[in-house]
């Protein structure tokens, strides 16, 4: 029996003895994060020394979506920006800082794990700074 998720953006962290004891120098448990996103938006983000832009298109039919509701946010979760898109589907988001100027997540360390232990936990190293741009639409 399939259960059809809400739209949202779900994280999941798997933990596996059996895979950590194949990849890792010492055998412990490997934790691999994952993300699912559930929408029917798409946020196109340019991050522009003066102004930045986010566009939000749906993804069944590439049309611009108005008075969709954008947040930026850096790492620690704080907000950086929230408004609306125009008519267009574009925000357009001034003055957020460079990326030198926020702050990285990684510093306060994982709890009994190593840093970056696999191959694939490189591809997640940049989820440690940066912004997340979301974009939310009526529901």
């Amino acid at each position: 029996m399939s259960e059809r998720l809400s739209p949202g953006l779900y994280i999941v962290e798997l933990e596996s003895a059996r895979l950590g004891a194949s990849l890792l120098a010492k055998p412990r448990p490997m934790y691999v994060p994952t993300a699912a996103l559930v929408t029917n938006l798409s946020v196109h983000f340019k991050w522009g020394a003066e102004q930045s832009i986010a566009w939000v298109t749906t993804l069944d039919e590439a049309r611009p979506v108005e008075n969709a509701i954008v947040t930026v946010r850096d790492c620690t979760g704080k907000t950086m920006w929230t408004g609306t898109t125009d008519g267009s589907g574009l925000a357009r988001i001034p003055d957020l800082p460079p990326l030198r100027a926020l702050p990285n997540c990684y510093a306060s360390g994982l709890p009994d794990v190593e840093p970056f232990d696999g191959s694939q936990t490189l591809a997640l190293r940049e989820l440690y700074d940066g912004l997340l741009v979301t974009a939310r639409d009526g529901g």
